[in-house]
């Protein structure tokens, strides 16, 4: 319910097949989607209620729509476990 109450109404939650959550924030700049992750990620920590959490968020940002869905999938799913095998908790696809 944390990460929910985190997003905008139109925004769109989902998990993959891995288990890893995928999140669609329309209408957002570059920049305002490394701000919006970066407050995700304080709002997941703090809703752990003092649990470990290191969160690990692949960002991709898309002017239009040139890559269909599982070229999306993949390019994340890339950058998010090339940031886990390094330990970083950001990476951009």
């Amino acid at each position: 319910m944390c990460l929910r109450d985190c997003l905008r109404r139109y925004d769109s939650v989902g998990v993959t097949v891995g288990g890893d959550f995928l999140l669609v924030l329309p209408d957002i700049s570059r920049r305002g989607l490394a701000g919006a992750a970066e407050r995700l990620r304080r709002e997941l920590e703090a809703c752990a209620s003092g649990q470990p959490v290191q969160p690990v968020l692949a960002l991709a940002h898309y002017d239009y729509v040139d890559a269909n869905a599982r070229e999306m999938l993949e390019a994340l799913g890339q950058s998010l476990n090339e940031a886990r095998t390094v330990g970083q908790s950001l990476a951009w696809s």
